[in-house]
């Protein structure tokens, strides 16, 4: 009833939700140009004038600037405000597509009237890109059972349809209400999911319920950075996560609480049976933990160099690295400051709290290399803009930290169950029982993510890449590294008896 009624709020005053600075009779538009010449050639120079020619005579066009030159050399912009209203800025827009003559360049529309606009044409098309992921989700259906599978999709319906009902109650409070959507999509799709199945495989309330608090605490961090888009992306992120716990209790409460199930033949099981074969020395431990560390590490250092330009406003805001590490600090600090609280196993609690910031980090360094430099452009159909759109890299690193905290988190808690059984027994119990969740959500949250790369929006494709790569490597990476070796490293003893 509650995914019913989000949905319907959604449907109804939907019309309600703008993007950042879209005034009731002005938008902004951006029309990023990418040329083979430099910038300042005769030739480049040429084009962009004649296309300011051809903006400035368009009546729906009130002024036009020229925006700066990318580290390249080769890419600028041309700013445009449009005048009217909704209807009469997407009609402006639509003439400017198919009439505005770029010559030898390439040309793509942002900003906030450009975006708006392909976000209406492309909605349906972007939607239908998720059925490349079914495939999986049918696997999922089919591990789960029906009943099972349609109850974990419930949870996340709930949670998405009632976060998406108060995105547009609060519509006139938010810099950009669209944008709290894209928080909302990316944590409430996957986290009630990975939510339901730890209850399902047995793992206590309070782990879930404290793990969807740390995915809370990571999206709340964006506010620091002070963009108006990107606090109502933090906005919409926390408020899913908020709701993904109770979600995910009250689809499970129907069916019963489950005891883990470690029988043959289950992911869990086998898992399980994984975990016993690895008989790692503390030193053995130290180095793999250290040596995957690494790699993602040096995955990462494009990042370092990352440039961002804004889905929703002409230009990319100014971001401070002070800015950035208090949002970092206050995302991985706050989640290890809940996770101690819970598993009273402060080392490991901010351990594991630092690791989940190293899968997203890893994945942003690598969009920057395919998509900031212009790589893989005719397989992606895509044409660089010379940077990362902010939108896209701050919800899924978002959504990526927020779901490694609360996985972490989890683990921790899954340590103090069972307090009757070996301390060996214990702690393969839980690495089997959060490993199985994790992997079976990675693998259709990465399945979802990749059918996004066929989207028309580069937003889309950057979200969808840095979410899929993200995935994949929290799951390979430390789930099935990171973690265990660092629970070997304190010690089986200590890592299973955590909280006594």
């Amino acid at each position: 009833m509650l995914a019913l009624l989000g949905g319907a709020t959604l449907w109804i005053w939907g019309d309600r939700l703008t993007l950042a600075g879209e005034g009731e009779r002005a938008a902004g538009l951006e029309i990023r140009v990418r040329g083979a010449e430099p910038v300042s050639s005769p030739e480049y120079q040429v084009v962009l004038e004649t296309m300011r020619s051809q903006l400035n005579a368009d009546p729906g066009v009130a002024s036009v600037e020229a925006g700066p030159m990318g580290r390249d050399g080769r890419t600028t912009s041309l700013r445009a405000v449009l005048s009217g209203d909704a209807s009469e800025r997407d009609a402006t827009v639509d003439r400017l597509q198919d009439g505005l003559d770029p010559g030898p360049l390439k040309i793509s529309f942002a900003g906030q009237a450009g975006d708006l606009d392909d976000a209406r044409e492309g909605a349906a098309h972007d939607l239908r890109l998720l059925a490349l992921g079914l495939p999986l989700v049918l696997l999922l259906a089919a591990y789960l059972g029906p009943p099972l599978f349609a109850a974990a999709v419930l949870a996340s319906a709930a949670a998405i349809g009632v976060a998406a009902a108060v995105a547009v109650a609060a519509a006139g409070l938010l810099d950009s209400p669209v944008m709290a959507l894209t928080g909302i999509g990316a944590i409430g799709l996957v986290l009630p999911l990975e939510l339901f199945l730890l209850l399902r495989a047995g793992v206590p309330r309070r782990a879930v319920s404290g793990g969807a608090l740390v995915a809370a605490l990571a999206f709340a961090a964006l506010a620091v950075l002070g963009v108006g888009y990107v606090r109502s992306i933090a906005l919409g992120g926390a408020i899913a996560a908020v709701l993904a716990a109770p979600a995910a209790i009250a689809a499970s409460t129907g069916f019963g609480q489950t005891e883990p199930t470690t029988g043959r033949g289950t992911l869990q099981g086998l898992l399980r049976n994984l975990a016993a074969a690895i008989r790692w020395s503390r030193p053995v431990a130290a180095g793999i933990a250290a040596l995957a560390v690494l790699t993602l590490l040096l995955v990462a250092v494009p990042a370092t160099r990352l440039e961002t330009v804004s889905l929703t406003s002409p230009f990319a805001p100014a971001i401070s690295a002070v800015e950035l590490g208090a949002c970092a600090a206050i995302a991985v600090l706050g989640g290890a400051l809940v996770a101690a609280m819970l598993s009273r196993s402060p080392a490991l609690s901010l351990a594991l709290a630092l690791t989940a910031v190293l899968p997203a980090a890893a994945a942003t360094g690598t969009v920057v290399l395919v998509f900031e430099d212009g790589r893989l452009e005719t397989l992606l159909d895509y044409n660089s803009s010379g940077g990362l759109s902010l939108g896209a890299l701050a919800t899924a690193v978002a959504a990526l930290v927020a779901i490694g905290l609360a996985r972490g988190t989890a683990l921790l808690v899954a340590l103090r169950r069972r307090r009757g059984e070996s301390a060996e027994d214990r702690l393969l119990d839980a690495i089997s029982a959060t490993g199985a969740a994790a992997a079976l959500v990675s693998g259709v949250g990465a399945a979802l993510a990749i059918a996004l790369l066929g989207s028309g929006h580069d937003f889309l494709k950057q979200f969808g890449a840095t979410m899929s790569v993200g995935l994949l490597l929290d799951l390979i990476a430390v789930r099935a590294l990171i973690a265990p070796a660092l629970l070997r490293v304190a010690g089986t003893g200590t890592a299973a008896n955590v909280g006594q």
